[in-house]
């Protein structure tokens, strides 16, 4: 900057901009944050959608984003035939063009589980027979499977995909069904005054929601931290399993049991680092 221009630095190139232009003109600093920023988008659906449900998944969806500046709240509303407007806040409009990035990413996946037909399109070439069959093949000796088992198991189950940065559930709540890792990878994190701490990491073979069974409050967030493919099988199911499959509820058992001890370890020694951190200073 001096006293007849101001260069920006484009990325692509510099940009030399008088200051006459600048002093007759408004602009907008990009990389400014502090304030809010709002941001508008369009989605379509299909007009077969109940928009209830879509406008329920647009909301949670944009709530869950990073970018999403705290205290606001994504408002959706149908704008007729089978679109739908959505607005939110992020932190800065640096943030616009990453924020409908990560959005559209989630959406595609969220709406394939919900059923919703984003953009029109109703198929998930992922959700098929033979891939559930698999997927269930692969836990039929965690859960003690017979063949019988396995058949009555098949009609209830689902295939789930999410994209990395979900969250597949969230501390606090109760979930109503176990979900086993098909592939990819999840984070457990357990939150901790203004912090959420890592308690341990979920891979293909492990399943999360396993209080399920006995019907408590989850200690974790459960994190994506890849795409993520799970096996849901309701706890209504599970349940038949475990009353006539003693084993099974003890390995469950032992897996609460687990989690909670890696919680309580995350918490001391986060709080052991910063009780060290005050002794030094």
């Amino acid at each position: 900057m001096n006293w007849r221009s101001v260069h920006i630095d484009t990325g692509a190139g510099i940009l030399i901009m008088p200051n006459s232009s600048l002093a007759g003109a408004s602009f907008t600093n990009l990389s400014r944050t502090g304030g809010t920023f709002p941001v508008t988008t369009t989605v379509t659906f299909t007009t077969d959608d109940a928009p209830a449900a879509v406008v329920a998944l647009l909301q949670r969806v944009a709530g869950g984003l990073p970018q999403l500046h705290p205290g606001t709240q994504p408002v959706a509303v149908p704008a007729g035939g089978a679109a739908y407007d959505l607005s939110f806040e992020v932190r800065g409009p640096s943030q616009e063009g990453e924020a409908l990035a990560q959005l559209r990413m989630w959406l595609w996946y969220a709406a394939r589980r919900a059923g919703l037909g984003l953009d029109g399109d109703t198929t998930d070439d992922f959700v098929t027979d033979a891939r559930r069959q698999d997927a269930l093949a692969s836990i039929a000796a965690t859960l003690y499977l017979t063949g019988d088992d396995t058949a009555a198991l098949a009609p209830v189950v689902r295939l789930e995909r999410y994209a990395a940065g979900e969250v597949v559930h969230r501390v606090g709540s109760v979930p109503d069904a176990v979900r086993f890792v098909l592939s990819g990878s999840v984070d457990l994190r357990v939150p901790f005054e203004d912090a959420e701490l890592p308690a341990t990491r979920v891979e293909a073979g492990d399943y999360i929601g396993q209080t399920a069974l006995t019907r408590e409050a989850l200690l974790t967030t459960a994190i994506a931290l890849t795409e993520v493919a799970v096996l849901v099988v309701p706890a209504t199911a599970l349940d038949a399993i475990v009353r006539s499959t003693p084993a099974l509820a003890r390995d469950m058992g032992d897996v609460i049991d687990r989690r909670r001890a890696e919680v309580s370890a995350a918490v001391s020694a986060h709080v052991a680092s910063q009780q060290k951190a005050v002794q030094a200073s």
